[in-house]
């Protein structure tokens, strides 16, 4: 469906919308991961730094303060292929080298660092562990999400990002948003909507096949599978087959073997 524009411009004039789309526009970082960021890797408090950080000591690679978005893809690939280095004030140096470290990982504070700098192009990413609800957003207001790639192909995981930001700018200008209204659409009204409009479906239906699915080598998956509480959710690519209800068995082979 097209975005209802009737019930978009009440929700903005709501007190609720108003202060979701003051949050995207002047508030804390803090704030923000707090509300929508969910679970992640490193503490919330740290990562709000490590995009404070970025945002007011960030050297390298250079940050004009206007590009176009041939410019923007340009200076995501050289983040993704060079990394970025912070001078802070004491004149320290730190340096992050994408061959040393998992960008990908690293997207939720990447993305909300290039979006403080250039909203339109770029946009805060926070369905790294939600990826369901994003497709689900997509099919109820008509979003086109580019195809993702497979789970061993690294580099093109991290640039399936830029893809998304394009689809995101895509939707952003057809229904005359700004870049405050489309997060505020994104991680709000679409949620809130689709929670309203959609059965809840609690109870799961019988399997009817039994897939294997492999963990990163690199051990990451570990992070999440280690600290598991009922009702956690995160995302893993598996055959197109998969139907819901259908049992998963993961096997992950470092730091250690163990199938879950």
């Amino acid at each position: 469906m097209k975005l209802n524009k009737f019930l978009w411009n009440n929700y903005k004039e709501t007190e609720h919308g108003k202060q979701i789309l003051e949050l995207f526009i002047n508030g804390e970082t803090i704030e923000l991961l707090k509300k929508y960021l969910g679970n992640f890797h490193i503490g919330i408090e740290e990562t709000a730094d490590f995009i404070d950080d970025l945002t007011y000591f960030s050297i390298k690679p250079t940050i004009p303060d206007e590009l176009d978005l041939k410019e923007a893809e340009k200076l995501f690939d050289e983040i993704l292929n060079t990394g970025f280095t912070l001078r802070f004030d004491n004149d320290e140096l730190e340096s992050f080298n994408p061959k040393q470290m998992d960008f990908l990982g690293l997207i939720p504070i990447i993305s909300t660092w290039l979006f403080y700098k250039y909203p339109d192009f770029f946009k805060p990413y926070y369905f790294r562990t939600k990826f369901q609800l994003l497709t689900q957003i997509a099919d109820t207001f008509g979003i086109e999400l580019p195809e993702v790639p497979l789970k061993r192909y690294k580099e093109q995981r991290i640039k399936y990002y830029w893809e998304l930001c394009l689809s995101f700018l895509e939707f952003q200008e057809e229904n005359e948003m700004t870049s405050s209204e489309f997060c505020a659409f994104l991680y709000d009204f679409a949620p809130s909507y689709i929670e309203q409009n959609q059965p809840n479906e609690t109870e799961l239906p019988q399997p009817t096949q039994v897939w294997l699915v492999g963990g990163d080598q690199s051990g990451s998956d570990f992070e999440f599978l280690d600290n598991y509480k009922e009702g956690d959710t995160s995302f893993w690519q598996g055959n197109v087959d998969t139907k819901r209800g259908d049992i998963i068995i993961m096997y992950c082979l470092s730091p250690r073997s163990c199938i879950h």
